[in-house]
């Protein structure tokens, strides 16, 4: 397992889109995650987090199930975690771009897709940026970064992971108003 170190792009991106309350709870629950006896704690946390407080529907409620699933291995799985959270991310993009007038079905990657929203002035450009730089920090090395380490799990640290679930909420909160015709549900629509 990578040491629990985040990197500076992961760190980068947590400070611009989360709530401070809610970057102080995610650098508590690395903390935590540390001493063995919280590790249950920490890991019920991020299901409540991702089971409730994520926005979903058909459209990424497969890939957030797939990365709840995997925290019950959350030192283990850290690749898997990321790759099927972010997963969600790149799902709500590429819908959002078929309402936009996209084509459907795309075997895009996530990049292009969002090189197509900008192009249709679907989503601002500050925040376009964010989701281009998650997608270099995390979507990517997740998904095709593989002379890292042989075993795959361990691309990301436990840290690291804990804190692209929260960007990921974070994300998915922030697409939530730019859909016209997919109604995104969530247990707690404030998340402050």
């Amino acid at each position: 397992m990578k040491s629990n170190i985040i990197s500076d792009e992961i760190l980068g991106i947590a400070k611009i889109i989360l709530p401070p309350k809610k970057f102080q709870e995610d650098e508590s629950l690395c903390e935590q995650y540390r001493d063995r006896k919280k590790q249950s704690h920490v890991k019920r946390t991020l299901w409540n987090i991702l089971s409730n407080k994520t926005p979903y529907s058909d459209i990424n409620a497969k890939a957030i199930d797939y990365a709840i699933y995997d925290l019950g291995h959350l030192s283990s799985r850290t690749r898997d975690i990321v790759e099927r959270a972010s997963a969600s991310i790149e799902l709500l993009c590429y819908s959002l771009l078929v309402e936009n007038g996209g084509k459907y079905p795309s075997n895009d990657p996530f990049g292009t897709i969002l090189i197509k929203l900008e192009k249709r002035n679907v989503l601002d450009s500050e925040f376009l940026s964010i989701l281009k730089r998650f997608n270099k920090c995390a979507l990517v090395p997740a998904k095709h970064d593989y002379e890292i380490n042989p075993d795959k799990q361990h691309l990301f640290s436990v840290d690291e992971a804990i804190f692209v679930l929260y960007i990921v909420t974070a994300l998915s909160r922030k697409l939530w108003p730019y859909f016209k015709e997919h109604t995104l549900f969530c247990s707690e629509e404030n998340w402050e």
